[in-house]
């Protein structure tokens, strides 16, 4: 990791340093682990993101974005821990958004719901490579079957500049909230492909929204992400 910041252990140390793991995936990282016999409570745990939480405060980085993003992290991690799930945590932005009438057409019949699009971006993935877009949010009316909500991205996500669709749970309401909160969970092998899990209750994910909500007067709304990674991906 030294050398991958820019400092050059032999010139600056006097040795050469060697990481015979660091090309390793998180799967093969996992592997090899089990092969040491490393206890499978630490093998199969959600791993934290390289940057930290920080990369979960979307758009501009502040302190009481990053302590939004903390708090609802702790409750989704212990609402959600023990469903088999690989990843579980909960991302912030501001709650700042607009009307989509080209998104809302796309999903037309589907109990009435309507598509938004926060003022914030952030990094998806289309096709083979990363891509910097907008942030879809479906809300209102009703979707009718909850298996629904997990089919919006195929409609919406053909949109070339949406980059990930959210299914509002709970908010929309006043007062000193000013930040959304999405919930985030899926399943992978390899931590480079991931789907999002059909089976979390929606009473579950409704429980963990207002919890969110009841812990955190500064959090306006929450969601829950429905995008697959890579888009598209079975």
């Amino acid at each position: 990791m030294l050398e991958q910041i820019g400092i050059d252990t032999a010139s600056k140390y006097g040795f050469k340093l060697l990481e015979p793991l660091k090309e390793l995936y998180k799967d093969q990282v996992r592997e090899l682990a089990r092969a040491l016999g490393v206890p499978a409570e630490i093998i199969s745990r959600q791993p934290f993101p390289g940057p930290g939480l920080s990369i979960r405060a979307v758009g501009e980085l502040t302190l009481e974005k990053l302590d939004v993003v903390r708090r609802a992290t702790e409750i989704v991690e212990s609402k959600l821990e023990g469903m088999g799930l690989s990843q579980w945590f909960a991302a912030a932005w501001e709650y700042d958004l607009a009307y989509s009438e080209d998104l809302s057409r796309m999903i037309n019949g589907f109990g009435g719901l309507n598509a938004y699009l926060f003022r914030v971006r952030a990094t998806g993935v289309k096709g083979d490579s990363r891509s910097y877009g907008n942030i879809a949010l479906v809300r209102g009316g009703d979707p009718g079957d909850w298996g629904l909500i997990y089919d919006l991205y195929r409609y919406l996500g053909t949109s070339r500049e949406v980059t990930h669709v959210v299914y509002e749970l709970m908010g929309g309401r006043g007062g000193s909230g000013k930040y959304f909160v999405s919930i985030r969970a899926v399943l992978t092998e390899d931590f480079m492909t991931a789907d999002v899990p059909p089976r979390i209750p929606r009473d579950t994910l409704m429980e963990v929204a207002q919890e969110i909500l009841n812990n955190d007067d500064r959090v306006a709304a929450v969601g829950y992400d429905v995008t697959p990674k890579p888009p598209g991906h079975d």
